[in-house]
């Protein structure tokens, strides 16, 4: 299972689902790479999920190529 954790910069983030986002980041490292983040559309993150931010992002997903979560 790939994985890795990395400081990255928000690029995107639109809702998916209830109350799901899928987020755009790049990374130094890692490139560009979206990933799911579950609970991302409540209120609680939304702030934290706007463009031009800075996170610590932790990826993983069953295979490289596929939808991660973040």
């Amino acid at each position: 299972m790939p994985e890795w954790a990395e400081e990255a910069l928000i690029l995107s983030a639109r809702p998916h689902g209830e109350s799901g986002a899928i987020v755009t980041v790049l990374t130094a490292d890692q490139g560009r790479h979206a990933g799911l983040v579950p609970g991302g559309a409540g209120s609680r993150l939304r702030g934290t999920l706007q463009p031009g931010n800075r996170v610590g992002a932790e990826w993983r997903a069953r295979l490289p190529e596929q939808l991660g979560q973040l």
